[in-house]
């Protein structure tokens, strides 16, 4: 993806990103929005073209980085008390399969009543110079099961949203993101 488009397609996610996290709907009276600067868009960009290969080493400083960027609050440290943690990274869920069998998972970013945000890392063509062992993360952007693990993604962060507990409600935004490639929003305000 060259710079330009880059550019375009991460102000277009940081809008409804910034809408995601602070729109008047889900701000309280205390919530302040300072906007975000251009060369800040840029700067991010050019640090997270790179990134490919781990989504436990990204995910939570894109994240961060997103959130300085939109001049929102970032997550918080979890708390031992499960309800409590209203927008943490890795909210521990429970998860019932088909059978009643249950297990935890891990929502990678999570604020009651916004989103549900779910990582995955993909990776880029090696350049000319590269050399050595590398790593491929998700898997290969530009290939077809790059795509089907961007869908599998989204379902995974749909089952989240459906595990969360009845009194936490359903929050209205899935966030899916490849980090430093691509962020995807869906909405349903249903609940």
């Amino acid at each position: 993806m060259n710079i330009r488009v880059a550019r375009i397609s991460l102000l277009i996610a940081l809008f409804l990103c910034s809408f995601c996290f602070v729109h008047p709907v889900f701000a309280d009276e205390n919530t302040e929005r300072k906007g975000f600067v251009m060369s800040d868009v840029d700067r991010f960009i050019k640090h997270w073209e790179t990134s490919g290969g781990s989504e436990l080493g990204s995910s939570q400083l894109f994240i961060e980085g997103l959130c300085d960027i939109l001049t929102v609050d970032k997550p918080n440290a979890p708390l031992a008390n499960l309800p409590d943690n209203a927008y943490v990274f890795e909210k521990a869920i429970i998860l019932t399969d088909t059978n009643g069998r249950t297990s935890t998972g891990r929502i990678d970013c999570y604020k009651r009543g916004h989103f549900v945000w779910e990582s995955k890392q993909g990776s880029g063509t090696p350049g000319p110079d590269e050399q050595g062992p590398r790593r491929i993360g998700t898997a290969m952007r530009g290939t077809s099961t790059w795509d089907k693990r961007m869908v599998d993604a989204r379902a995974q962060g749909e089952n989240y949203v459906r595990s969360l507990p009845r009194e936490e409600g359903h929050p209205p935004f899935l966030i899916i993101s490849d980090i430093g490639h691509s962020i995807e929003v869906y909405s349903d305000f249903k609940n």
